[in-house]
Parts: structure tokens; sequence; C-alpha cells
């Protein structure tokens, strides 16, 4: 990746953070936050765009395009407030370049606009002035953890504590990301702090990802997984799906499915066990089959190695049931035809009918199908092979 594009990035999850605070901050729950609609940010009362600059010193005309903006949109609707949140590596020379009420003098105003200052009546500009602030916001890190206080704010009733609070923060910024870019009318990206906390609170959807590991460490993310995550219910229809995940040394793929499935099973296993679904990536099905295979563990590919079959991959397993010494049957599992499914992501992708829909999904290191979005899901980054087990197990 160039740097531009690193910054970009950056920028946008700078963004996404100011959107996830102003929307957490809002005095009425119902009251719609626009996302990209006019600016960056936007609500009835007020309009924000943000610009970060991280390795950039701050100069006036470093925001004249912003600005201009502003004045644009202020010239169609002068009753909203405007607001520049802007981050900078430095403001040498620049520090009081705003007053306490970070309002701008109408010199300043001139300074920023440079060669564009006269495209706008001074009355213009003096009435701009009164209705604009520009904020010197604080760096990445220190927003970041501004976000983080405010998610533990009693009166979200949501979280009590860090890891929560990080926790949870996964998950709006998951849900945001996803408004911005699957919602073709830029006019449709709007979001309010009910319709949020009511999404985090469901738990239908939930999100661990990296800010979690960057923020604590592995072992306090992989203890907080553990914690929170939602175990695999036998009866049910399980996708689970392997993207570019960490190889532990002694733990390859085919191991990582084998001690899962072993322990899906349990001891007893019941004559109503649904078995799991594998997706893995097209460069370690072939060497997950093998090791499979060499313990004599039965899975069923449809095929997909000479030419995969749909309806047969699809098949539910043939199974029997344990009987006693006096002929009765019991609930018991005896044999199944097939433990598993398992299937490269290339195949996966392929299937224009899926039949079986999944009751839960469950993918590491790797994006929800768009056909299952909707589905109840649980999202993992920057676990090993091992730390997957680890999790998952019963």
């Amino acid at each position: 990746m160039t740097d531009g594009g690193y910054y970009a990035i950056k920028g946008f999850e700078y963004q996404i953070d100011k959107t996830v605070f102003e929307i957490l901050e809002s005095t009425n729950e119902t009251d719609p936050i626009g996302v990209e609609i006019i600016e960056d940010i936007s609500s009835k009362n007020f309009v924000i765009q943000v610009k970060y600059q991280e390795t950039q010193a701050f100069t006036p005309s470093k925001i004249k395009t912003p600005v201009i903006n502003l004045l644009n949109n202020f010239r169609d609707d002068n009753e909203k407030n405007y607001f520049l949140y802007a981050s900078f590596a430095s403001y040498k020379r620049y520090e009081k370049f705003v007053g306490e009420d970070r309002h701008l003098s109408l010199k300043n105003l001139n300074k920023i606009l440079g060669n564009k200052k006269d495209q706008f009546s001074k009355k213009i500009k003096n009435d701009f002035i009164k209705k604009f602030v520009l904020d010197f916001a604080p760096d990445f890190q220190q927003q970041f953890q501004q976000v983080i206080r405010k998610l533990q704010d009693e009166e979200l009733g949501l979280a009590s504590n860090t890891d929560e609070a990080i926790f949870y923060y996964s998950n709006i910024v998951d849900y945001i990301r996803k408004k911005i870019t699957k919602t073709i009318n830029p006019e449709d990206r709007v979001i309010n702090r009910k319709e949020l906390m009511d999404y985090v609170k469901s738990g239908k959807n939930i999100i661990f990802n990296s800010a979690f590991l960057e923020f604590k460490g592995e072992e306090k993310y992989l203890a907080f997984i553990k914690k929170k995550f939602s175990k695999i219910i036998r009866k049910e229809e399980n996708l689970v799906m392997l993207g570019k995940v960490k190889h532990d040394p002694s733990y390859n793929m085919g191991k990582l499915i084998l001690a899962v499935v072993e322990d899906y099973k349990g001891k007893k296993p019941q004559i109503d066990i649904n078995p799991i679904t594998f997706v893995v990536p097209d460069d370690h099905v072939e060497e997950a089959k093998k090791v499979i295979v060499g313990y004599d563990v039965n899975f069923n590919d449809g095929y997909e190695n000479i030419s995969f079959n749909s309806s047969i991959f699809f098949e539910k397993p043939l199974k029997e049931k344990k009987t006693l010494s006096n002929g009765r049957a019991t609930e018991t599992l005896e044999r199944i035809s097939f433990e598993m499914r398992l299937i490269s992501e290339s195949t996966f992708d392929s299937i224009v009918d899926y039949q079986n829909t999944p009751q839960m999904i469950y993918a590491f290191d790797h994006n929800i199908p768009e056909r299952f979005e909707s589905l109840p899901s649980v999202c993992v980054e920057g676990l090993s092979t091992k730390q997957i087990y680890e999790a998952i197990k019963f």
C-alpha cells in the first residue's frame, strides 16, 4: 500500500471515530446523524467536516478546500452550525489562530480563503464566522480513547469497563462502515443513537477485531473472546469460514478442523447433531483434507476435486442410533456417514443456490458473504489456528 493509501484509510477511520462520538453525544436518541450527506457528518442542526493530516504541520491554506465547501453550504442553509474538525501533526506559530471559543476572526478567515476570499461577500463571511467553529482536534489515539471513555458512560447502559467498551466499539464501527459503503443513496446514510444501541445490544452480529488486540494485547484479547464467544449449538446449521489466519506450528488447518469436530461431537454425541460446514482458503484446502483422511474421518466435499455436485454436498448425513443390549434404540449417535462438510472458498463462492441456510456463521479473518449478512454471526480477527480452537472449544 502507498503512503497515500495508508493515510486515506487512517483518515477514514478517524472520521468514523468522530461519527461514533457525535452519535453517542446526541441529546435526542432519535435524531438522525447523516454520514457523507453534505460533508462528512451532518444532522438537522450541524455539519461537520473532518480533516486528518497526521504528518503535516498546520497552515491556513491546508484547510482552504473544506472551509470553502462549508461556506457554500452555509449560503444554502444559514440556520445550521458548521464545524471543521481538523487534526495536524503540529500547530507551530498558529496556536492562537482561533479564539478560546474556537471562532475565527475575519482576518484569519481571509487567510484561509487566500485568492478565493473575494468570491464571498463581507456580510456572508461575517455571518459564517458566527456559525463556524474550527476545532483543532486530538490525534488518532486520543480520539479513540475519547470514544472508548464515552462508551462507558452510565447513561448509555452499555459498557462497564474498557474491555467491554472496545468490544462494543468494534461492533459499532463495523455497523457504520457498512452503512457508508453499502448504502447507494447518500440520503439514506443516516443513523441515530437508538438504532445504534438497539443493534449492538441485540448481539445478532458480533465482531472481535484488531482494535482490542492492538489496545490490550494478545493474551487479554484471547481471554475476552473466550469469555464472550457464542458457543456452537450442535443441532443447528453452523458455518465456519476460515480466512488468512495465522498458522500455529503445532496446529495446521487440518488439525484445527479435526480438533473442533472432535470437541463438537463430545463423548456421547446425540442423534440430532448437525455436521459443521467448513470453508477453507483454496491454498490450504488440499492439505487440510489429507490430514483429515489420515485420521480416517469422513467428510462431504460434494466431490469438488472431480466435479462439484451441490445436491450431494447438501445431502443430510445418514445416522444410526446406538442400541442397548435389549435392542432398544437410544438418542445417542452410533454412526454417521460424514462428520463435516468441507469445501474450498472458490467452490463455496460458486454455489448459486445455498440450500442449507446457516443458523450461525463463525468467520475467522474472513468477511461475512453478502448473501448471509442478515444472519446471526460472529467475526473474529487476529487469532492463530490454535487460538481459534481455544475460542471455539466447549
